[in-house]
C-alpha cells in the first residue's frame, strides 16, 4: 500500500504549471528520438557526400585517361574544383544538421530543466523551513503526480512536527506551558542576568479528591484551577503546569531594578495566589475550597542556577507544608542545607541497617504498687560516625521518607526480640513484657505478617509482645486500623494506644478497636502540676480506662510531684527518667536483675521528703 494513500488532500497556496511528469518523460523520448533521426540523416549525408566525391574521382579518372596530354592539367584542375565544391556543400548540410542537433538538445535540457528544478527546489524551501521550526499552512505544490505527493507528505511532516513540540512543551491537559518549557525559559531568562523569582505553589492533600471523587473529576479540577489562575496573571507573570497538582509562577522584575520593590510585589502576587486558590471553585455540582502551600525564591539572591533556583523554591514549598499548609514560605540557605542533609543521611542510614548500626535501647514501665518491672520499651538508637547520637525522631522520618521504614521496623524488632528471649532465661520470674512501636506508615494487613515471621524465627511467644501504634495513625486510616488490630490481637498480641489525647479521637474508638491499653501523653504529664486543666483532663483519662477495664500508663514521668500526683490519680503505671533512660541491652539486663528493689529504694527515697513537705505544709 502506498504511503500517498493515507496523506491528507490540502488547500495548496501555489501551484504548480509545469508539465506532468508523465508528458515530461514523453518529450524527453521524442527529443532523444529526433536526436537520433538526425544522426542517422549525418551519417546517410557523410555516406553520400563520399560516394559524390568517389563518383568525381572516377569521372576525373576517365576523363584524364582519354585526354590529350596537354589537356590532363587543365581538367584535372578543373574537376578537383567540382569536387572541392560539392564536399565543401555536403559540410554545409552536416553543419546544420549538427546546429538543429544541439538546438533540439538544448530544448530538451531545457524542459527538464524547468520541470524538475522548480519543484525541487520548492520542496528544498518547505523542508528548510520544517527543519527550522515553522509550521507549513499548506502543501508547497499542487497536483497529482509524484512533486505533488512529496509536498503533501512534507505537510503532514509538518503538521506531526507542530504535534511533537507541542507535546513536548505543553501540558496536554491544561494547555498551560510544561516542566520542559518552563526549565527552558528560565534557562533563557537568567542567561540574560535578569532578575526574576519563581513561586511554586503544591495544593493541599489533593490525593483526598482523587481517593473521593476520581482521577477524572481529580482532573477537572486542575482544568478550573489553571484556568482561574491564567486569568488572574498580569505583565510579567507566566505560569506553567509543573506536575502533578503542582504549579510554577516565573515572575520578572521590571526595569530598572528595586530589589526591594520586587520583593514586595513578588509576596502580594504570591498571596493574592494563595487568595484565589481559597475561593471555592464549582465542579459537576461540587463546591471546593482548595490550600495551597508555597515557596518562592529569587534571582539571583537565592541561587544562580536553573537548578539551584527550582531546589530553593521546591525546599521553600515543602517548608511551608511542614508548618502547617496554606502558608507562603520564602526561600532560606537552611532550607537547602537540610534537604541536602536529609539526602545524606537517607544514604547513611541505608549503610547503617546493612551493617547493624541501628539497635534497641530499652526504657522501663514500673508498677508502683507491687515496684516491679512489668515492661519494656524499644527505643530505636542510632549512634552515627560523624554526627553521633541521631534523634529517633530525624532518622525514623528519613526512614519513612526514603521507603526503608520496613527494613528498619523489621531489623529493630528482631534484635529487641532476641534480646527479651535472654532475659526470660536471666530471670526466675517471668520476663517484663516487650513493647515495641509501629509507624504511622506500617498501619498496614501485610505488617501482621511480618510480625508473626519474627515471632516464630525468634521463639518469643505472641503474649509478651506489646505494639504499640499512635492514636493519630487509627485516626487517618480507622478501617484498615481495625483489621489490623483485630489480626494482631488473633495473633496473641496486645495493643496499646499511643500518645493518647493528643489526636482528638472519638471515645466511641475505644470501644470498637481491640485496645488493652492507653498511654497518656508526655505534653499532659509536663503540664501536671502547673495547669490545673492538664491534671482534670489526665484524671478524666485514668477514670474512663478504669470504666472500660483497660490499662493505663503515663509517659514522660521525670519529677518527684509527677509521679505522686499521677500516683494519687490512680495511674500506677509510670514511664520516664525518674525510673530510668533508655539503656543498651546489655546494661538493660544487668539493671533489670535487681529492678523491684532499686524501684523501691527511689520511690521511698524520692518520695518520703515530698509527703514530709506536703505534711507540715
Amino acid at each position: 500500500m502506498s504511503l500517498t494513500n493515507h496523506l491528507p488532500q490540502t488547500p495548496a497556496t501555489e501551484s504548480f504549471s509545469g508539465w506532468s511528469v508523465s508528458l515530461r518523460l514523453r518529450m524527453l523520448v521524442l527529443t532523444l528520438l529526433v536526436t537520433l533521426l538526425c544522426s542517422v540523416v549525418l551519417l546517410w549525408l557523410d555516406v553520400q557526400s563520399a560516394s559524390a566525391e568517389g563518383a568525381v574521382y572516377q569521372q576525373l579518372l576517365g576523363t584524364l585517361s582519354i585526354a590529350h596530354p596537354a589537356q590532363q592539367n587543365a581538367l584535372q584542375l578543373e574537376h578537383l574544383q567540382v569536387a572541392q565544391t560539392a564536399h565543401a556543400a555536403a559540410q554545409s548540410q552536416i553543419v546544420w544538421l549538427q546546429a538543429a542537433m544541439a538546438l533540439l538538445s538544448t530544448i530538451a535540457a531545457l524542459i527538464m530543466g524547468l520541470g524538475f528544478f522548480r519543484p525541487l527546489q520548492r520542496l528544498y524551501t518547505a523542508l528548510r523551513a520544517i527543519a527550522n521550526g515553522q509550521t507549513l499552512a499548506s502543501s508547497p505544490l499542487r497536483g497529482r503526480n509524484e512533486f505533488a505527493q512529496l509536498g503533501a507528505a512534507l505537510f503532514t511532516l509538518s503538521q506531526l512536527s507542530q504535534r511533537l513540540n507541542t507535546l513536548a512543551y505543553q501540558d496536554e491537559l491544561t494547555g498551560l506551558p510544561n516542566q520542559v518549557q518552563f526549565k527552558s525559559d528560565l534557562e533563557q531568562l537568567l542567561n540574560t542576568a535578569q532578575p526574576c523569582a519563581v513561586l511554586f505553589a503544591d495544593i493541599d492533600h489533593f490525593r483526598t479528591i482523587n481517593d473521593g471523587y476520581g482521577y477524572r473529576f481529580g482532573d477537572q479540577v486542575l482544568k478550573a484551577l489553571s484556568l482561574q489562575l491564567a486569568a488572574r496573571s498580569t505583565e510579567g507573570h507566566c505560569l506553567y503546569r509543573y506536575s502533578g497538582d503542582r504549579f510554577a509562577v516565573c515572575i520578572t522584575a521590571p526595569m530598572p531594578f528595586d530589589a526591594a520593590r520586587f520583593k514586595a510585589t513578588v509576596a502580594a502576587a504570591a498571596e493574592q495566589l494563595r487568595a484565589t486558590l481559597a475561593a471555592p471553585l464549582q465542579i459537576e455540582n461540587h463546591s471546593l475550597s482548595l490550600c495551597i502551600s508555597l515557596g518562592v525564591a529569587h534571582f539571583p539572591d537565592d541561587a544562580d542556577s536553573v537548578d539551584s533556583l527550582i531546589s530553593a523554591a521546591d525546599s521553600a514549598m515543602y517548608q511551608a507544608k511542614h508548618l502547617g499548609r496554606n502558608v507562603v514560605q520564602f526561600a532560606h540557605a537552611d532550607f537547602s542545607l537540610r534537604a541536602r542533609q536529609r539526602i545524606e543521611l537517607a544514604n547513611d542510614l541505608r549503610a547503617a541497617l546493612q551493617s547493624g548500626a541501628i539497635t534497641p535501647h530499652f526504657q522501663p514501665i514500673v508498677d508502683l504498687r507491687s515496684g516491679t518491672l512489668v515492661c519494656a520499651e524499644a527505643l530505636a538508637r542510632w549512634k552515627h560516625p560523624v554526627r553521633g547520637f541521631v534523634p529517633p525522631d530525624v532518622f525514623i522520618g528519613i526512614a519513612e521518607a526514603s521507603g526503608q521504614i520496613d527494613r528498619l521496623t523489621e531489623q529493630l524488632l528482631r534484635t529487641a526480640c532476641r534480646e527479651a528471649m535472654q532475659w526470660r532465661g536471666s530471670q526466675g520470674q517471668p520476663p517484663p513484657r516487650l513493647a515495641f512501636n509501629l509507624s504511622p506508615r506500617q498501619v498496614r494487613e501485610d505488617v501482621v505478617e511480618m510480625i508473626g515471621r519474627v515471632l516464630i524465627e525468634t521463639g518469643l511467644p505472641a503474649s509478651q509482645l506489646e505494639i504499640e501504634i499512635i492514636e493519630s495513625a487509627i485516626i487517618e486510616r480507622p478501617e484498615t486500623a481495625e483489621r489490623l488490630l483485630r489480626q494482631l490481637k488473633t495473633l496473641g498480641v496486645s495493643i496499646a494506644l499511643d500518645d493518647f489525647g493528643t489526636g482528638y479521637s472519638s471515645l466511641s474508638y475505644l470501644l470498637r478497636f481491640p485496645i488493652d491499653k492507653i498511654k497518656v501523653d508526655r505534653s499532659f504529664v509536663a503540664q501536671l502540676n502547673d495547669q490545673k486543666q492538664a491534671g482534670k483532663i489526665v484524671a478524666a483519662t485514668i477514670s474512663l480506662a478504669a470504666s472500660l477495664e483497660i490499662a493505663l500508663v503515663a509517659e514522660g514521668v521525670e519529677h518527684i510531684g509527677q509521679m505522686l500526683t499521677l500516683y494519687e490519680l490512680g495511674c500506677h503505671q509510670q514511664q520516664g527518667w525518674l525510673f530510668g533512660k533508655a539503656l543498651p541491652a546489655a546494661e538493660f539486663s544487668r539493671w533489670a536483675l535487681d529492678a523491684p528493689l532499686r524501684l523501691d529504694a527511689v520511690v521511698r527515697a524520692q518520695s518520703e521528703p515530698q509527703l514530709e513537705q506536703q505534711t507540715a505544709a
